[in-house]
Parts: structure tokens; C-alpha cells; sequence
């Protein structure tokens, strides 16, 4: 039985993909690589560790949205860097040092991801 493949030039995904840098107590700025979704995102600082990015129109549907983060540069060991959805427009991005704790200035040139699949 021959294998088939499926070859397309079509994306079927919204996406966003940025380096993220964070310092002291200010929100992420970001550096913007790819962006199709018509919109600029709005980051926020909320506490140490916590922040979160966010659109107005961009919707992120269950089931429907992949995010994937990490560092391009290599870190300190035992530092943790996560994000999830948390309303239909926001998504919450944490950071964590070696004993688990909030902590900021971890984000440096930290790519994020965002695909939301129609």
C-alpha cells in the first residue's frame, strides 16, 4: 500500500510568532517575526512572573489553539517559561525560577508562538 501525502500552500491558522523580553516590573515587549492576524497584541504585566497577552478580535476557540514557548538563547538551568489560555482573547504567560517561584527577567529573546486553527 503506497503512503499519500497531502501538499498544500494554504495555512488554515492565524498566527503570531515574537521574541518576548521582560525586565524588572514592566510588561514583555516584543519583537514581532511573523504576524497575520490583523491585529497588534497588548501585553501586561500583572505580577511577578505573571503576564499576559492579549487581542481584541482574535478569538482563541478550545481545542483550536497551539502555543509553544521557550528560549532561543540558552538560559539558566532550572528556570521555567509557560502560557495558556486563559479567557476567549487573552493568554497567560508565566515564568518560574529553580525553587518553582514567580519571577521576572526570565523572558529574554524568548520566542512565543500562537496558531489559532479556523
Amino acid at each position: 500500500m503506497a503512503t499519500k501525502y497531502i501538499i498544500s500552500n494554504s495555512t488554515n491558522y492565524q498566527t503570531y510568532i515574537a521574541n518576548l523580553t521582560q525586565r524588572v516590573s514592566d510588561a514583555p515587549t516584543d519583537t514581532i517575526l511573523e504576524n497575520n492576524t490583523g491585529e497588534i497584541p497588548r501585553y501586561v504585566y500583572n505580577s511577578a512572573g505573571n503576564y499576559t497577552i492579549g487581542f481584541n478580535k482574535l478569538s482563541f476557540n478550545p481545542g483550536r489553539t497551539y502555543i509553544t514557548i521557550g528560549s532561543q538563547t540558552s538560559g539558566t538551568t532550572g528556570q521555567y517559561v509557560g502560557a495558556k489560555v486563559i479567557t476567549q482573547n487573552d493568554i497567560e504567560i508565566y515564568t518560574l525560577n529553580e525553587t518553582l517561584t514567580p519571577t521576572n527577567g526570565i523572558l529574554q529573546n524568548t520566542t512565543i508562538e500562537i496558531r489559532v486553527y479556523s
